[in-house]
């Protein structure tokens, strides 16, 4: 008998188009109705999701970094954040793995 659980966790590889300085997009994210943190000049945590992260990438390019415990706690705070970020006019792409590395769903928006 088996009584190791399986992994049913989910991680994002994406990035935000932005090209804004930290503060400004800071301040952004805020206009959007989201609470980002002020950890320091090159991250960028978004308190409404435990796991959700933007790291200064390059000049206009910022990572998302995500994870959840499920692969559908990972869509719905995705949503959730992509919408605030479509509000504000803010080009992102991400995509959703699985534990199995397995793409889960994928999405892209340009302005």
């Amino acid at each position: 008998m088996n009584t190791e659980e399986e992994d049913q966790s989910a991680h994002v590889a994406g990035f935000i188009t932005f090209s804004g300085s930290i503060p400004e997009l800071r301040a952004m994210i805020r206009d959007a109705g989201l609470t980002p943190s002020k950890a320091d000049s090159h991250h960028i945590h978004i308190e409404e999701f435990s796991h959700v992260m933007l790291r200064e990438y390059s000049k206009f390019e910022y990572m998302i970094e995500a994870d959840a415990d499920t692969p559908d706690e990972m869509v719905e705070d995705m949503k959730r954040f992509s919408s605030a970020l479509s509000a504000e006019r803010i080009g992102y792409n991400y995509e959703i793995y699985d534990s199995s590395n397995e793409l889960v769903c994928q999405k892209e928006e340009k302005f």
